[in-house]
């Protein structure tokens, strides 16, 4: 299907909808599939394609389309970090005096629009919109589970939408902002959420182990059945946050200010706390924790801590209220 087709099809209201799927399926599987090193060849079909995609009603039949969508934000280049884009598209972003620290060490490093040819500037707003779309209907397919691992979506912004089974593992959400927005069971294992914001946003059974949080800011959210493992609260904003039996192991506290947060039933082991603000006596006798967790000098250790605790020991000190040792070799596992 060449270009004009393309746009023929998108656009076209006589279209029965069966063929403008269809089309959207082939022409988004030909974007996943481009060369590395490739601009877009035409963004006006790419935004014809976006807006009759999401103007279109969804129905239970449409997985095909989700994950044709999934594949292509995924594999688009534009949203690549400073690295990436120079070595494939012949830039140099450091004779342009940018106003970032280009980080070539393989970490995610955002370029402006006004850095990079238009039709990249062009394709991140179809990428948004198709991305926004996509995490507002795909709860709607039945079976299917959202597979974003690895996207790079940058400044993303949602609003009342609920992802639940999702793997978003090592994807890029850096700058997002997230409002009233429900994650349940969600695999978010070593994804940026540098400079993220959430505001009354609830999170069940939802893994940021190794995620990357610097900057972020969290208002009024509930974590429940969550694991924070090897995560760090420096430079991490906490206001009037909920954490319900949430895993915090070999969790840097930083000088995270926790005061206005509560805690029920959380498990700590193998953290830093010693520099945290804000946090009370109150607040740290909720928790099952262990000696390994390095405390701040004016809290005092609960008496009916183990020395040793694991999720096993953890999880029957929950449902029977026993403290007993833990025999793993691994404590914190």
């Amino acid at each position: 299907m060449n270009t004009k087709e393309c746009t023929t099809c998108f656009t076209a209201e006589e279209t029965p909808r069966s063929e403008k799927i269809a089309a959207a399926v082939r022409y988004l599987n030909t974007q996943s599939k481009r060369d590395e090193g490739t601009l877009p060849a035409d963004t006006k079909s790419l935004e014809a394609c976006v807006r009759m995609v999401s103007d279109i009603e969804i129905v239970s039949g449409d997985a095909g389309l989700f994950k044709s969508i999934a594949l292509y934000l995924k594999a688009s280049p534009a949203f690549q970090s400073a690295d990436y884009l120079e070595d494939y598209f012949d830039l140099d972003f450091e004779s342009a005096n940018p106003p970032l620290d280009i980080d070539y060490t393989g970490n995610y490093t955002f370029v402006p629009d006004d850095m990079l040819p238009v039709s990249f500037a062009d394709e991140r707003t179809c990428l948004l919109r198709l991305a926004r779309f996509y995490f507002e209907h795909a709860g709607t397919i039945p079976r299917l589970k959202p597979n974003l691992e690895g996207a790079a979506l940058p400044m993303l912004e949602l609003s009342s939408v609920n992802v639940k089974e999702a793997r978003l593992s090592e994807s890029i959400f850096m700058g997002g902002v997230f409002n009233d927005c429900h994650f349940e069971s969600v695999a978010m294992h070593d994804a940026n959420l540098n400079d993220c914001t959430f505001t009354g946003c609830r999170f069940d059974r939802v893994n940021f182990s190794e995620c990357h949080l610097e900057g972020a800011s969290y208002k009024d959210c509930t974590f429940e059945g969550v694991s924070l493992r090897d995560t760090c609260f420096d430079n991490v904003t906490f206001q009037n946050c909920r954490f319900i039996e949430v895993e915090l192991c070999a969790v840097d506290f930083g000088a995270a200010d926790m005061g206005s947060c509560t805690f029920d039933k959380c498990w700590i082991s193998h953290a830093r706390m010693s520099q945290v603000t804000g946090l009370a006596q109150k607040q740290l006798d909720t928790f099952f924790g262990a000696d390994s967790t390095i405390l701040p000098t004016h809290l005092k250790r609960p008496h009916f801590w183990p020395g040793k605790s694991d999720i096993t020991t953890w999880r029957r000190w929950i449902e029977t209220g026993d403290v007993i040792e833990s025999t793993a070799s691994m404590e914190y596992e």
